[in-house]
C-alpha cells in the first residue's frame, strides 16, 4: 500500500489537515494488524534530514517486519517552504543536489 505525505498545507485548513494522518504511522498501524500487507511511504528530502528520516524509516521496516519501503521525493510545491521556516522554495537543480546526497547518507544511516 502507497500512502503519499505532502509538507504544505492547503488553503482550506480550517476543513482539515490536507495529507490527513501521518502515512509512516497509519502505515505501520496497518502491517501490525495484517501479515501480508507492504507499505511504501513516500518522504521529503528538501523538508527532512537524513538522520530522522533514516531512524524513522528503520522503525517502520522494523515494526512490519521488512515490509516497508520509502519513495524518496524533492518536494515541488513552493508552499512547503514557510512550514519550515525557510524564505523561498529551493530551485529545482538545489533539490535534487541534495536528493543525491540525502539518499546516500540516509542508506548509510539505516545500514549501520
Amino acid at each position: 500500500m502507497f500512502l503519499g505525505d505532502g509538507p504544505a498545507l492547503r488553503g482550506e485548513i480550517e476543513e482539515g489537515p490536507g495529507t490527513g494522518l501521518d502515512p509512516a504511522v497509519l502505515l505501520g498501524h496497518l502491517a501490525a494488524i495484517t501479515e501480508n500487507l507492504g507499505t511504501v511511504v513516500a518522504a521529503s528530502t528538501t523538508y527532512n534530514s537524513p538522520y530522522n528520516l533514516a531512524r524513522h524509516f528503520q522503525a517502520l521496516d522494523h515494526v512490519t517486519k521488512g515490509r516497508a519501503a520509502v519513495n524518496i521525493v524533492t518536494t515541488g510545491t513552493p508552499a512547503a517552504a514557510a512550514n519550515f521556516g525557510l524564505p523561498a522554495h529551493p530551485d529545482k537543480e538545489s533539490r535534487y543536489r541534495r536528493a543525491w546526497e540525502f539518499l546516500e547518507v540516509t542508506t548509510r544511516l539505516r545500514d549501520s
